[in-house]
């Protein structure tokens, strides 16, 4: 009877009124897909972003993608950095509301360094040099120097408070802020790149005898 069962099984098949089982995707599978799929679409939406912004200069359509395509693939913090990014784009290619909405997103989100940072870029892009630096220099205050990953945006944030004053023609009092960096223990890893912005705003200032003491510094 066993054999006849599935010698029954098998024409029945063979005719078309049975189907074969459909197999289930695990969840762990499934949300693995799903993730994966995410991350394409993410990175599609940031490649049209930079598009729009970098090769078309049309702020309204790099905001359209951010709004429609971009914005519901983003997580976490993700949101809060791009976001103010393409404000701070947007004010340069022409938008009279986006330097507005941006200094509104950094009012409402006053700890968040990305946030924060975006505003002093954009001040520092318009010539607002002082500004710029005093922002710069208050929102490294939100990060800690016993932190490896805040260490690097810590300097970063005294290298754009140096450019800053430079640019507002305060070049020694730049070169004393970015200079006493070299002291301090906590960065002595980053000495080669202190050194080399250090060459960077000589040379701005064609300061050529201190540009080739901090170039030859950074160098070694």
């Amino acid at each position: 009877q066993s054999a006849r069962a599935k010698l029954h099984i098998y024409w029945l098949r063979s005719k078309g009124h049975t189907k074969k089982p459909e197999l289930e995707l695990p969840k762990e599978k499934i949300q693995k897909l799903n993730q994966e799929k995410g991350q394409e679409k993410k990175a599609e939406g940031l490649k049209k972003l930079f598009d729009a912004i970098i090769k078309k200069e049309d702020y309204k359509e790099a905001q359209k993608i951010y709004n429609e395509e971009l914005k519901k693939y983003l997580e976490g913090d993700e949101r809060e950095m791009w976001w103010p990014f393409v404000l701070r784009f947007s004010i340069k290619l022409g938008d009279s509301e986006a330097f507005r909405k941006l200094q509104v997103l950094a009012n409402e989100n006053r700890n968040n360094f990305g946030v924060v940072t975006q505003l002093a870029l954009a001040y520092k892009e318009m010539r607002e040099y002082r500004k710029a630096k005093n922002i710069f220099s208050e929102t490294r205050k939100l990060l800690d120097t016993t932190e490896e990953k805040d260490k690097e945006k810590i300097i970063d944030c005294y290298e754009q408070e140096s450019l800053c004053l430079v640019l507002d023609n305060e070049y020694e009092e730049a070169i004393k802020l970015l200079s006493n960096l070299l002291y301090e223990d906590c960065f002595k890893e980053y000495k080669a790149k202190v050194l080399a912005e250090l060459a960077n705003l000589a040379k701005i200032k064609e300061d050529i005898e201190r540009f080739f003491i901090y170039a030859e510094g950074s160098l070694n």
